[in-house]
């Protein structure tokens, strides 16, 4: 009956005149095998074999996601359709596959993220357009096939659409500068512009609009949805890697929260597709978003990471300063995928190292109970890592707060000794204090995670084991920072390892070869790490990290640091404190004290009088509303500890 539906549904659209589309003559055909788009050399070439454990070790609260990156090519620009197809499929297949998503005989909903066809940054808020590929502020075109391609392999008989609301030109124009047309991808059935499938403007009892009333709605009481979209049998949300100066990401959860609201009913004026009637700038935009992704999440989501962009959601000249979108682009040359939006949106913040603590619409999700993993621990990162990818976006701090990533040392593990008797595999590990999780691969194979009680690991193996294999544990902290250690093991046999460092892990051959993970094959302890102190500027939190990245102390500041005269102020009795030293303040002579532990001695700073290290002017101490606050940078080099600056985080970072 559901599918009956949809059929009458897009002929009232059509019949009544609604729909602009590219070629609505090809709506029931829509499936040729002429494409424009030829297919280039393949570049990117895989071994990809199916695990040989499959999910059968893998705890079913677990989210996977996968990573896939084309190593094999140098520049975003070189991918061709070939090499974009196979990143797609390998992605896709490590992440779960379609199967259990897609039926022949449904209607499938492909969500890209097309906000614009050109950037903005000339002033005024003008830009130039486009390309169509890997021009990171829109979906690529053919990541967008390529998923229809493979839904059509599944799905012959059903109806494929691609739905998109733009939120800056013409949705026909976007559509055709972009390269969304059936030419270009002829295995769907048709393209539909969001603002003109779902009713006229603020027409709330449309036929094409759906009203739902939440049951716990965290910010209103009802929310109206495009009919097709609700009702489909599934929805493929293909997103881009890239953050918000409204929202600090914008991914999976937000391409469907604030992308799939119909610009009759969510804009001030007719016409305007800027969804400007949901509130900006305020927290009520997060629970907005929330709300919205909840009544009607993604089945799937395939993130186009082939290039990446900062600076988003699209390179502003009037909001941060970007002249030429090649600034703010990013040589991703990757995918992403899994069935959970908000775990896919975890890792697309780490990797773009924002703090996943101010995505405040994931917080909400994650509050309210909705089934996906906000906790990276729940999360099996598959493929490439985080880490491989990690690289710093910069952009706009929201109106509602948003923090860069200031990385501590990352956690360290090393093998102690292991052994599989037939029926249990063994690990003895010694992991760093900060370690969140432990995941475990046999011969490059993911085979299940650990949360606790890292020192001595029992898997019961159910005969899977057999004679040898190369053992590699993954160890990870809260950020999704990933060193390993690995060994070969026999059956029935029991190896005590050297020390971490001393020598390599015995090894009686050579690692297998690559298969669907990237593990390090041996052992390399990091180099021993100090203790770290890292501020922000305008930020009350600090925290005190232990070498192996341990948080010793996260707090929160009487009051936050700030810049006055080029100089980074803080709390002098925090500073003082935290670097080792006593502290005292001495009201006769109006002077903050520091007395060092080696050798006692004491400095004596005092209120208004300027500071001087080699004649350049240090800072000069203050009292701003009854706290003295002192130059982070003098006191710092006082005590012996180096600070590092860090202009685009606006924080303080001080090994000591």
């Amino acid at each position: 009956m559901k599918k009956i539906i949809y059929g009458l549904l897009v002929t009232l659209f059509i019949a009544g005149g609604l729909v602009t589309v590219a070629n609505s003559a090809n709506l029931t055909s829509g499936r040729t095998s002429a494409s424009p788009t030829p297919p280039g050399q393949q570049q990117v070439h895989r071994n990809f074999e199916p695990s040989p454990f499959g999910d059968y070790f893998r705890r079913e609260s677990d989210s996977v996601v996968s990573i896939v990156h084309a190593h094999e090519v140098a520049r975003a620009e070189d991918l061709t359709f070939a090499d974009v197809s196979a990143l797609v499929r390998e992605a896709v297949a490590l992440a779960g596959g379609l199967e259990s998503i897609v039926s022949d005989g449904d209607t499938v909903i492909l969500k890209p993220n097309l906000v614009t066809a050109r950037c903005n940054t000339l002033p005024g808020w003008q830009g130039r357009w486009l390309p169509p590929e890997v021009n990171g502020n829109s979906t690529d075109y053919r990541v967008t096939r390529a998923v229809a391609q493979m839904v059509r392999e599944l799905n012959p008989t059903g109806r494929i659409y691609i739905i998109e609301g733009p939120a800056h030109s013409p949705t026909e124009d976007v559509f055709r500068r972009l390269n969304y047309t059936l030419e270009h991808i002829p295995e769907i059935d048709d393209i539909l512009a969001l603002d003109q499938v779902s009713g006229g403007w603020r027409e709330f009892d449309s036929p094409y609009i759906v009203r739902v009333e939440p049951e716990n709605p965290l910010f209103r009481d009802a929310y109206y949805l495009n009919r097709l979209f609700f009702e489909a049998n599934a929805v493929i949300n293909i997103p881009t890697l890239k953050n918000h100066w409204e929202t600090v990401t914008t991914g999976a959860v937000k391409n469907i929260g604030i992308g799939m609201t119909p610009a009759n009913i969510y804009s001030n004026t007719p016409g305007d597709n800027h969804r400007f009637g949901v509130p900006h700038g305020v927290m009520d935009l997060h629970r907005f978003i929330a709300d919205y992704y909840m009544i009607r999440p993604s089945d799937f989501v395939v993130m186009d990471a082939l290039q990446g962009l900062a600076h988003g959601p699209t390179p502003s000249y009037s909001m941060s300063g970007i002249r030429d979108i090649r600034d703010a682009q990013k040589n991703m040359r990757s995918i992403l995928a899994s069935s959970d939006g908000l775990a896919i949106d975890v890792v697309q913040t780490n990797i773009m190292n924002w703090d996943i603590d101010t995505v405040y619409h994931l917080q909400y999700l994650a509050q309210a109970g909705f089934n996906g993993n906000l906790d990276s621990r729940n999360i099996v990162v598959l493929g490439a890592s985080v880490d491989e990818l990690r690289t710093d976006f910069g952009g706009v701090i929201p109106v509602t707060g948003g923090r860069r990533l200031t990385l501590a040392a990352p956690p360290r593990v090393s093998i102690e000794s292991g052994d599989y008797d037939g029926e249990f595999l063994r690990l003895w590990l010694d992991a760093c204090a900060n370690t969140d999780k432990i995941d475990i691969y046999l011969d490059g194979f993911y085979l299940t995670s650990v949360h606790e009680n890292f020192a001595e690991i029992s898997i019961e193996m159910h005969g899977l084991f057999g004679d040898e294999r190369y053992v590699t544990v993954y160890a990870f902290d809260n950020r999704m920072q990933r060193v390993s250690a690995s060994t070969w093991l026999a059956a029935a046999s029991v190896q005590e390892l050297p020390e971490p460092g001393a020598t390599e892990p015995p090894l009686t051959q050579e690692p297998p070869p690559f298969s669907n993970g990237y593990p390090g094959w041996t052992y390399e302890p990091p180099p021993s790490q100090p203790d770290v102190l890292i501020l922000r500027i305008n930020d009350r939190h600090a925290s005190v990290y232990l070498g192996c990245g341990e948080i010793v102390r996260d707090t929160f500041l009487e009051a936050a640091p700030f810049i006055a005269g080029g100089r980074t102020m803080v709390p002098f009795r925090f500073i003082g404190e935290t670097l080792g030293a006593e502290v005292d303040w001495r009201e006769e002579t109006q002077s903050a004290y520091f007395i060092i532990s080696d050798g006692g001695e004491a400095h004596a700073l005092r209120i208004d009088v300027p500071l001087y290290s080699r004649d350049e002017y240090m800072g000069t101490p203050v009292i701003v509303e009854g706290r003295t606050f002192v130059p982070v940078r003098f006191v710092s080099e006082m005590m012996g500890a180096e600070v590092i600056w860090d202009e685009t985080a606006q924080s303080i970072t001080i090994p000591f």
